[in-house]
């Protein structure tokens, strides 16, 4: 993957450059928006005018931008993609026919189309979230501490226990992920032996036994699908609780300096 990006690196310069000014806008309109009352301390709309208009250009260019850096993801990872299509297409062109009959057709295919899709999703985007959120987080921390260090801890503090509260349930979700996946296996199996042998149970057996072979795993399958959602449930309401107590702690927090005359409103 590192050789493919030096392959278009400036393609991917570009889309940082466009990250950072991105979350730069982004930081930027939320300090602006939090200036709109000023004009409350003051009682001056002609605060409140130049304010609001500031932040309203401020966030439209902040779409605008935002846009054009969702489209040069997209179109870089349209080039990549194509390039490594290309790069495979190669590869069956001139590879010996000897060692071609080795290859079966569908894992060529797989090649070509499924783990493009994998390395799309599970590779590229992570990159492109990755790119934002770096930017994202050093100026929303600057932006805190240059208000007061108070916050600025308080954030940072708050920031890792949710980044790693998440840790605590990662085991039992991994254990739910490989049981799921065994039972989807092990469904397809019966499945397919059950369908391969179709003429063995309708003439030895009967059809009700056919029937209830499939309906009996499948609310296997059902039942161990239905618990592993009921468990990622519990852990997003959980890790969503820990979120919002952070936002609570945070504004308490931003209360407290206001209210000792720390920080000013605004």
């Amino acid at each position: 993957m590192r050789t493919i990006i030096k392959q278009f690196k400036i393609d991917f310069l570009i889309i940082c450059f466009l990250s950072v000014v991105v979350a730069f806008l982004n930081v930027l309109g939320g300090l602006l928006l939090g200036s709109l009352l000023k004009a409350v301390n003051y009682h001056d709309i002609d605060i409140l005018l130049k304010n609001t208009m500031w932040t309203l250009l401020v966030w439209l260019l902040f779409y605008f931008l935002y846009k054009v850096l969702k489209d040069k993801n997209a179109i870089t990872k349209k080039k990549m993609n194509n390039y490594i299509r290309n790069k495979w297409t190669d590869y069956a062109a001139n590879i010996d026919n000897y060692e071609w009959e080795k290859i079966e057709v569908s894992t060529y295919i797989a090649h070509y189309l499924n783990e493009i899709s994998m390395i799309d999703e599970k590779c590229l985007n992570s990159i492109f979230e990755l790119l934002y959120a770096v930017p994202s987080i050093c100026f929303s921390l600057f932006s805190i501490f240059w208000i007061h260090y108070y916050l600025g801890m308080t954030s940072i503090i708050l920031f890792l226990v949710i980044f790693f509260f998440p840790n605590i349930f990662k085991k039992k979700m991994a254990n739910n992920a490989q049981t799921l996946q065994r039972c989807i296996s092990d469904t397809t199996n019966r499945f397919y032996d059950a369908l391969n042998g179709r003429m063995d149970y309708l003439l030895y057996s009967n059809q009700n036994n056919f029937i209830s072979t499939f309906a009996n795993q499948s609310n296997i399958l059902e039942n161990q699908n239905c618990d592993t959602t009921k468990f990622e449930n519990y852990v997003n309401c959980i890790i969503s609780s820990v979120g919002l107590l952070s936002q609570l702690i945070l504004v308490f927090v931003s209360t407290l300096l206001v209210i000792e005359n720390t920080v000013s409103i605004g």
